[in-house]
């Protein structure tokens, strides 16, 4: 994320200088929230022991005709950039701001003051004085300079770079979890000119009961392991996991991703081959008029009415020519939560994923705080120049009995791309919009 917006930032600075905009210019680049990476804080949420890494953000000011660079460590707070602005372009305001500029010569505040996305008031020591604690530890994750060091974090760094056929990798055992990975058609199609390339790698394990640890597992990349990662303890009971590749991973065209579980120490870790879990890979209708999503080794799920409910909404993202789906959506007869969510485009599956997600709708309707995780998010592509109009999206879900069934579509097609009367009408969704579902 950090990597992403600098570039676009240098593409914005490139463009103001190439129409001789830049030096006239008032830039100002700050961020909403640090991130905290400490055992048992939340990484993003201000709390009395992770505050220091959540409230130390940028703030970046380059004043029209500014020559030379300053550094101050002032006391300066979000409230404070609109002030800045208003009194580097020599304007007044017309109301009362609860801000001053970081220009003043007024004594700063002895306090920093921060609200939680809950409205929750804190208050802390203006200086942050653990502040250089916690930038010492993610350092020492993290480390500086090139980003290689970002795609080591992980419980076997010294794994990643190792070639697959300089390793003794042990076959499955019997009664080991299935893992999938989210969004597979993603690596087979991989074009490196283009602006998306699939370096989050997410998936899900299915094992035969509950999960006391988390799993170890390493990522492979067309025969390099890439990443190593573990399964989440605080989300879905071990189940999720995440890790980030480096983009240098990938070729162009069709992409391997192999899992493998990770047992043993950091000097010996044993590495054992995983099992997939079947995952659909087509919707198809039978001659009576039938349909069943065809899973990998030719099984079929059947597809069925009053199986499912949910509701769902799609729009193009922020990178052109890409698409989303998400919503809510839950097993209607067993009241619980489902085994997957598949986005179906012109007949062929193109990602599927778990729900993940907090979404309250349905722990409201039926009374049952289990299904909290009803929330999904998938994500895909369309081939180049194919208006999304064009195509046929539907999005289904697979319950734990073994049956499939279809979510609802929203009623407003601001909400729906996928439909001929849409006619490219639907701008891509604005950050921050509502999703109202059901209408």
């Amino acid at each position: 994320q950090v990597s992403f917006a600098d570039r676009l930032f240098g593409e914005l600075v490139a463009h103001l200088k190439k129409h001789d905009l830049y030096d006239q210019s008032l830039l100002v680049v700050t961020s909403d929230h640090g991130a905290a990476f400490r055992a048992g804080d939340p990484r993003r949420r201000p709390t009395s022991t992770n505050y220091p890494a959540i409230l130390s953000i940028p703030l970046l000011i380059k004043e029209p005709h500014q020559k030379a660079a300053q550094i101050s460590d002032r006391n300066v707070e979000t409230v404070d950039i609109l002030p800045t602005i208003l009194d580097v372009l020599d304007i007044e305001s017309p109301w009362k701001l609860d801000g001053i500029s970081a220009l003043s010569d007024r004594p700063e505040r002895p306090q920093k003051i921060a609200f939680s996305d809950t409205g929750q008031k804190f208050t802390f020591d203006a200086g942050l004085s653990a502040r250089d604690e916690f930038l010492q530890r993610q350092l020492d994750l993290f480390g500086s300079g090139d980003w290689s060091a970002v795609f080591e974090v992980g419980p076997y760094p010294r794994l990643v770079g190792t070639r697959l056929e300089d390793l003794r990798i042990r076959q499955s055992r019997p009664g080991d979890p299935l893992v999938s990975v989210e969004g597979r058609k993603s690596f087979e199609n991989v074009d490196l000119n283009d602006t998306f390339l699939p370096c989050l790698v997410r998936g899900r394990i299915e094992p035969g009961g509950t999960l006391a640890k988390p799993v170890q597992l390493a990522i492979s990349v067309n025969g390099v392991i890439r990443a190593t990662t573990r399964t989440s303890p605080v989300v879905d009971e071990n189940r999720l996991f995440t890790a980030l590749v480096e983009p240098a991973a990938f070729q162009d065209g069709s992409n391997r991703v192999d899992l493998l579980f990770i047992d043993g120490n950091q000097e010996s870790p044993v590495l054992r081959h995983t099992e997939k879990l079947t995952v659909p890979r087509a919707l198809v209708t039978t001659e009576e008029g039938k349909e069943f999503l065809v899973v990998e080794g030719g099984a079929r799920v059947p597809v069925q009415p009053e199986v499912i409910l949910g509701w769902v909404v799609g729009r193009e993202t922020e990178t052109p020519g890409r698409y989303f789906v998400g919503g809510w959506v839950v097993d209607r007869q067993s009241q619980v939560l489902v085994s997957s969510v598949i986005a179906v485009l012109n007949g062929e599956a193109v990602a599927s994923g778990p729900s993940q997600f907090d979404r309250v709708e349905p722990v409201k309707m039926f009374d049952k705080p289990a299904l909290l995780k009803s929330g999904f998010h998938l994500e895909f592509g369309l081939p180049e120049d194919v208006p999304p109009w064009s195509v046929t999206v539907r999005v289904l879900a697979i319950s734990p009995s073994g049956i499939a069934g279809e979510l609802n579509y929203p009623k407003q097609l601001k909400y729906w791309p996928f439909s001929p009367e849409s006619l490219g009408t639907i701008p891509p969704y604005p950050w921050g919009e509502t999703l109202t579902f059901g209408q």
